[in-house]
């Protein structure tokens, strides 16, 4: 397999609060580029992201994980980060190797008022 290069290649972070739909917009992301022939459902435990038992007894990520697509000849690596305060570890840790994040907020609910990354300044 050949190595992309570095210009064509972007490292993503998906970031916001528990339940704001993190897991449920990357897996619309991988379905509308063509990486899966399925849209995967949180509440089915059925997504590319959430695969262990754990996250689906929960219905939420416990564990930041990794996916990519292919998107006008740029490939994208989602990580899908935790939103629940306990497990901030690995959202923290997700910010330190990628380009960019993308902040998913529920539109209804609003921001949370918990600081979630206080701790990563």
């Amino acid at each position: 397999m050949a190595h992309p290069d570095p210009a064509q290649l972007r490292n993503v972070a998906v970031l916001g609060h528990r339940g704001s739909g993190k897991t449920s917009l990357v897996e619309a992301m991988l379905h509308a580029a063509g990486s899966t022939n399925r849209l995967g459902r949180v509440a089915d435990g059925t997504t590319v992201c959430d695969h262990d038992a754990d996250e689906h007894r929960r219905g939420m990520s416990i564990a930041a994980s990794l996916c990519h697509l292919h998107w006008k000849g740029v490939k994208v690596n989602l990580v899908d980060t935790p939103g629940d305060a306990s497990f901030q570890g690995d959202t923290i840790a997700a910010l330190r190797a990628v380009d960019a994040v993308l902040m998913v907020v529920n539109a209804p609910a609003g921001v949370e008022d918990r600081h979630v990354l206080e701790d990563a300044r």
